[in-house]
């Protein structure tokens, strides 16, 4: 009576979150924002030639508006494509920046648009080369460095055609995260040797207490079911963001090989749950209870997937904790509210968000059934919270409880 009790508390809360702290659609007032700043200039003109752009004149001087989208220019965030709208001055000075659309959580938003401040009165061709003359934002460096790709890439093209500089010059594309994207692939390994060679409990706890630290709390590579949107979008991030790339596709990469490796040794959120859990007092539900629970994930994944192709629209996975937790910590709003009722469930339930819930976990699980490798380590599956009963069984995050002394 406790579990159930406990349990419908829990999905109880997480329903009322899903309306109490709906996301609402960032596009939609951030175009208006654009229309709003044509408004508020004299004689707007539409040039569709050498490039398509804007013209009109505040306080008596000429400004040049460009549209990252029209130019297709625009580089991808953590949440998919990010179109700017850049205002250059005759002096070739940026004058404004502001997002016209983008698919980023507010958290994401609220450290982005202070610091688009920091572009004004910079020169555009400052942003040919590197080093930049403005820095990433802490905690959403993916973000950041698209929009400074993006300003890259249009001003590349507006001074060459626009202003007819630079004809004979390409911009220079620098790899943003190699550091990071280095580490990810250290800690990636790391996990897949103890996974193959240790059995002791305190070794993996260290492990993912320094996991939560420098890839969640760091760095926040953190993969969710935002990664999987853009891959469905075809909207992969490019080389260029290689933590990002990394963070997208090498949890697929591990799948084909290992299964769900990637939620059991690297997911930082999983790693949290499970520390939480550790300094909690989980409850041992019934086989009965958790076969029947564990397939909640797949009917929300199902919903998700329906309300992404209905609605072409991101902006409802704004709330997904794996996408907040590193970077919503000590924020009590209702944006944050669902990743706070998943941390306090799982002093109660280990890995209460990957076991029941995790959209993104269970797209990975699928890889289970047919991972390349097979296992034939001596297991005792009566240890597993999970109840996996044999290898190949979708529950399975191969965290090696089941052999652990």
């Amino acid at each position: 009576m406790r579990i159930k009790l406990l349990f419908f508390l829990a999905v109880s809360s997480i329903l009322l979150c899903a309306q109490i702290g709906r996301p609402r659609a960032q596009a939609g007032r951030e175009g208006d924002i654009f229309v709003a700043y044509l408004a508020g200039l004299s004689d707007v003109k539409f040039v569709a030639q050498p490039l398509p752009h804007y013209t009109g004149v505040d306080n008596g001087r000429k400004l040049y508006i460009f549209q990252s989208r029209r130019l297709q220019t625009s580089a991808s965030g953590f949440g998919g494509p990010l179109d700017l709208v850049i205002v250059v001055t005759p002096e070739l000075f940026i004058e404004k920046i502001f997002i016209e659309k983008s698919y980023e959580s507010p958290q994401y938003l609220k450290k982005i648009k202070p610091w688009l401040a920091e572009f004004t009165k910079k020169p555009l061709a400052d942003f040919l080369s590197p080093p930049y003359p403005v820095d990433a934002v802490t905690q959403a460096t993916h973000t950041s460095a698209a929009v400074i790709e993006t300003v890259l890439r249009t001003a590349a093209l507006s001074l060459a055609e626009i202003f007819e500089q630079g004809k004979t010059g390409k911009a220079q594309k620098s790899i943003a995260g190699l550091g990071q994207a280095i580490i990810l692939l250290l800690f990636s390994f790391g996990g897949i040797h103890l996974f193959h060679n240790s059995q002791s409990k305190k070794i993996r706890l260290l492990f993912l207490g320094l996991l939560v630290l420098v890839i969640g709390f760091g760095y926040n590579l953190q993969f969710s079911f935002q990664q999987i949107v853009n891959l469905l979008r075809l909207n992969p991030p490019p080389i260029s963001y290689l933590s990002l790339a990394m963070v997208t596709f090498l949890p697929f990469a591990l799948a084909v090989f290992y299964g769900r490796i990637y939620c059991g040794w690297i997911c930082p959120f999983g790693a949290l749950q499970e520390l939480i859990a550790a300094l909690g007092r989980p409850i041992k539900v019934s086989q009965a209870w958790e076969k029947k629970t564990a397939f909640l994930k797949y009917a929300l994944l199902a919903i998700l997937a329906f309300l992404f192709y209905l609605k072409k629209d991101s902006a409802f996975f704004a709330r997904d904790p794996l996408a907040r937790a590193f970077i919503a910590w000590g924020s009590l709003s209702l944006d944050n509210l669902l990743l706070w009722i998943v941390l306090f469930f799982s002093l109660f339930f280990v890995r209460f968000w990957c076991r029941y819930f995790c959209p993104a976990g269970a797209v990975l699980s699928l890889f289970n059934k047919f991972a390349l490798f097979k296992f034939a380590f001596k297991k005792n599956y009566r240890r597993c919270p999970w109840y996996v009963s044999k290898p190949r069984d979708l529950s399975c995050i191969l965290c090696n409880r089941c052999q652990n002394r």
